[in-house]
């Protein structure tokens, strides 16, 4: 396998990755809202921390890749989301949750826009369009992670339990960046 094919799985192993991490806890949202014991639109009012967190990392993301290599921040702000979402399952409050999402907003926006410049630097190297199948696999990783919390809730597997043993073994599919880091 050429340099370019692997560096171009392991970009694409990132975009799988994030979007499995990210959906992960989404078909449990019912049990975050219960356990806080609050109402939708109490909950709905945390789940604003994801976007305002994300607004905030697009005003400030520029000034991180140009400081920092955008495999550094892929490498970084994936382990830092690997280490929030499990937190989900144990915030005490609706603040508390606002906040949490706030930084995975932030951080998420900083991941985004790092793995996505890798993949258009690929897409450049390789001189057609890659970026849709790139896009494809964050897809299916969605798919993935949604399905993975689904069976947990459907397996009646506690949560706290679900969230961490998940990013047990994502984090061997995070291995990927430390090839990703060799390649690029």
């Amino acid at each position: 396998m050429t340099s370019l094919k692997r560096t171009t799985g392991s970009v694409a192993a990132v975009f799988f990755v994030n979007g499995f991490v990210f959906s992960n806890w989404i078909p449990r949202i019912n049990e975050v809202r219960d356990h806080l014991g609050v109402s939708n639109s109490g909950l709905g009012l945390s789940l604003l921390g994801g976007g305002l967190g994300g607004f905030v990392g697009s005003l400030l993301v520029a000034r991180v890749v140009e400081q920092v290599r955008t495999k550094t921040v892929v490498l970084v702000a994936s382990l830092v989301m690997a280490v929030l979402v499990p937190l989900v399952a144990f915030v005490p409050s609706a603040l508390v949750l606002m906040l949490l999402l706030t930084l995975m907003g932030f951080n998420d926006v900083q991941n985004d826009v790092a793995f996505n410049t890798q993949g258009v630097m690929i897409q450049t190297r390789i001189g057609r369009p890659i970026m849709q199948r790139l896009h494809g696999t964050w897809s299916l990783g969605m798919v993935a992670g949604g399905g993975s919390g689904w069976l947990a809730s459907a397996l009646d597997i506690p949560l706290r339990i679900h969230l961490f043993r998940s990013e047990e073994h994502t984090s061997e599919l995070q291995s990927h960046h430390d090839l990703v880091c060799r390649l690029l």
